[in-house]
């Protein structure tokens, strides 16, 4: 993988990691970490430092699919294969919780401007909205028939996001 700086043209820093594959990345809200999902594992990388540190990393039982950064900076989140969403806090490097009501994987997912929301999806036709510090689900939309591709949450609304399914862009409001 690499980092390029547009304004130069160039390669400034390169990750090398063998054969294996990234399913994921997420840079921190201030620019000094890289979130890195690959096979079980999601690596935290420092790039502005010389050389590649892995500032933490951390295991999971099944192949990570997506990996966000929550926009405080404080969280990183991931969908496994198991159907899972971890949560992390980063800054005291502990698990707060994770959400389990998925029937299939998850490959996308959205947090709420302050926080403390994630809307996810994934390969079945529902839309969680779920609280990260209780787990609890805020919401579930039966959204549409098959897969979603992203998500995102509005960094205006509290209430809205955006989802893409194959050939479609819908705008869904939580109203909690």
């Amino acid at each position: 993988m690499n980092i390029w700086d547009t304004t130069q043209s160039m390669v400034v820093h390169k990750l090398r990691r063998g054969t294996v594959s990234f399913s994921s990345i997420s840079w921190s809200p201030d620019g000094s970490g890289l979130a890195l999902a690959i096979d079980n594992k999601i690596l935290v990388w420092r790039p502005t430092e010389e050389k590649y540190n892995r500032t933490r990393i951390y295991h999971y039982p099944a192949p990570v699919r997506v990996v966000s950064w929550s926009p405080n900076g404080i969280y990183l989140a991931a969908g496994c294969n198991d159907m899972a969403i971890h949560t992390w806090n980063l800054h005291s490097d502990q698990l707060v919780g994770s959400y389990r009501l998925h029937s299939r994987p998850t490959n996308t997912l959205s947090w709420s401007p302050d926080s403390r929301r994630i809307v996810s999806g994934g390969y079945s036709e529902h839309l969680h909205i779920w609280d990260i510090m209780s787990g609890n689900t805020m919401r579930i939309f039966h959204a549409h028939a098959g897969m979603t591709l992203a998500l995102a949450w509005s960094p205006m609304a509290m209430d809205c996001f955006w989802w893409l399914r194959p050939l479609r862009l819908r705008l869904g409001c939580s109203l909690i």
